[in-house]
């Protein structure tokens, strides 16, 4: 299977490094180093003409690139998620494109998370969603998330390429889930073990997903041979999580391979762990 992926030298783009299968790698900054084994095409999602070419033979579409913030303004989200999602998927019908698999995120109901946090971090609490529940953006990128599924499914339902949105929980380079945490610590925002420290070390241990996870539920979207258009919550077996991901075990047969409460401490601060980066705890001592 020949697939572009673009946003190709991101966060998500650099972990889809496993996916095997033939990658052409898609962005508009330059070839990252450590991305220098991979087919790379510079370009920017407004250029019509270089993503019709950049398309040409491919059987899918893997659309990562985005003005990714959550405080992103309307300029950006406007021109990165609407103008250029309108683009990929208008290159993907006119090349014949089989499939789109489209990052969305869990901003397209993180209104449900701000109306129940603290809570919703806990261990054992109520607040499961479905993929079926009514959308509620926290934010202008949520807003843009949601236009994009919807875009989406359009092109699925009138003869476009098939069409499957992955609400990302969050994903991360560190792959652990202290990593938003630890990087409040560097920038001297709080202290290790403060409040505001443990708060967001509960808030990622309920949405993170490790690298391996995300490459096998993308890797089982490539294959997924139901409906046109369906949207899969993306997270890894978290006890705390709150997005559901009974219908991708379902429809995907997606068995995620990581839980983040195995992780009882970033990696850096535990002697008992190997110093390669991304090893978990559990891997490494008894529970």
């Amino acid at each position: 299977m020949k697939v572009l992926i673009t946003g190709g030298s991101g966060q998500c783009g650099s972990a889809l490094v496993a996916l095997p299968h033939d990658k052409i790698l898609f962005d508009r900054e330059k070839r990252p180093d450590n991305l220098s084994h991979s087919q790379f095409i510079q370009g920017d999602l407004g250029d019509t003409n270089i993503l019709i070419k950049a398309l040409e033979g491919c059987d899918a579409v893997i659309h990562l690139a985005a003005a990714s913030k959550i405080n992103s303004s309307w300029d950006d989200v406007l021109k990165e998620n609407i103008k250029g999602t309108n683009n990929i998927l208008e290159a993907a019908r006119m090349t014949g494109v089989e499939r789109v698999i489209f990052a969305s995120s869990n901003h397209v109901v993180g209104m449900y998370e701000l109306e129940h946090a603290p809570e919703i971090y806990e261990l054992g609490h109520k607040h499961m969603l479905t993929q079926d529940v009514t959308v509620r953006p926290d934010s202008l990128y949520g807003v843009s998330k949601v236009f994009g599924e919807n875009l989406g499914r359009f092109y699925a339902e009138n003869g476009g390429p098939k069409f499957y949105a992955i609400r990302i929980g969050a994903l991360v380079h560190e792959d652990h889930p202290y990593a938003h945490a630890e990087r409040g610590v560097i920038s001297r925002e709080w202290e290790r073990n403060s409040p505001q420290y443990n708060l967001q070390v509960k808030r990622l241990k309920s949405l993170w997903i490790s690298k391996r996870d995300f490459v096998q539920l993308i890797n089982h979207c490539l294959y997924y041979d139901g409906p046109d258009y369906d949207s899969f919550y993306a997270v890894s077996n978290n006890p705390r999580r709150w997005l559901d991901i009974e219908h991708p075990r379902k429809k995907l047969g997606y068995e995620p391979q990581d839980n983040a409460e195995e992780w009882l401490s970033p990696p850096q601060l535990d002697t008992t762990i190997a110093k390669t980066p991304g090893k978990r705890i559990s891997e490494q001592i008894k529970r």
